[in-house]
């Protein structure tokens, strides 16, 4: 089992990683600033390729949005080897580590045409982890975060923020390890059905990290992640029962993320705990 502040390694369950840094957040530094409870309330086959070198490959459009237009077609089926040449632009580093070598593999035979005997959907794999990709990015502009190298969560890169990050950050590990172990033990994973695998641990991931580069005190991050659980939490259920699992709302993509917001909105908004407290201050922006 890897260190809960490295990229997973495998598929296992990954609660029992976090022992080490229980009390990390405890011990962290106070790095906050005085208005850090602003956040707490919303207002490798893999190229290291940037966004603005894929823009301009795919004519103009971002790869998100090529891939949001596959997946709203009504002939994808047809044009999965297209869908599955654009996903792997996506989510650099990963394809070359752990647990997502085998579904490059896959996805390559896609591309080639290749037929093989496969336990999951490519579109169902590639759906389940946009739609939390998109998840990710609503939150961060959900909650005021900062947008990771300035690269959205399909398309950050990992391994180069950790390497600037981890002279800034300091203690990195137990900061990080801290963030992580808080989100898994709320247990606000989001898991793939047998069809979607295997899991994504980009989404939080990226969450994690964005927690940490939001610099703030110990309580200010615990109230942040406790928060950013609590919108996740909200929908779980209905994102894996409605959104994820059944096929005829794997297209949907986008209209789904707005369903979900109004939802969280509504039994979570943020008006009514500047309500309760006239010191939250909130950065929602939706």
């Amino acid at each position: 089992m890897s260190n809960p502040g490295t990229i997973p390694d495998g598929d296992e369950d990954m609660m029992t990683a976090t022992a080490p840094f229980k009390n990390s957040l405890e011990t962290a530094p106070n790095a906050g600033s005085p208005d850090s409870k602003a956040h707490t309330e919303p207002n490798h086959s893999n190229p290291y390729n940037t966004e603005q070198q894929l823009t301009t490959s795919t004519g103009g459009l971002s790869i998100e949005d090529k891939i949001e237009g596959e997946l709203r077609r009504s002939d994808r089926q047809q044009r999965v080897e297209i869908l599955a040449g654009l996903f792997l632009q996506t989510c650099a580093g990963d394809w070359s580590n752990g647990i997502d070598v085998g579904l490059c593999g896959h996805l390559h035979s896609v591309v080639d045409g290749k037929k093989f005997d496969s336990h999951f959907d490519i579109i169902a794999v590639i759906c389940f982890r946009w739609q939390l990709a998109c998840l990710a990015d609503d939150l961060i502009g959900l909650f005021g975060l900062s947008k990771l190298n300035g690269e959205t969560c399909l398309m950050w890169r990992y391994h180069d923020w950790k390497f600037s990050a981890g002279a800034v950050f300091q203690p990195f590990g137990e900061r990080y390890g801290a963030v992580w172990g808080r989100f898994l033990r709320s247990s606000c994973e989001l898991r793939p059905t047998k069809g979607q695998r295997p899991r994504f641990y980009r989404f939080l991931q990226y969450m994690t990290a964005a927690a940490v580069e939001a610099d703030l005190g110990v309580h200010a991050t615990e109230a942040l992640v406790d928060k950013l659980a609590q919108y996740i939490i909200a929908e779980k259920k209905k994102l894996q029962d409605q959104g994820f699992q059944d096929k005829e709302t794997h297209h949907r993509g986008r209209d789904w993320i707005k369903s979900v917001g109004r939802t969280v909105h509504r039994s979570l908004s943020p008006h009514k705990s500047r309500k309760r407290s006239n010191t939250a201050t909130s950065r929602h922006s939706c």
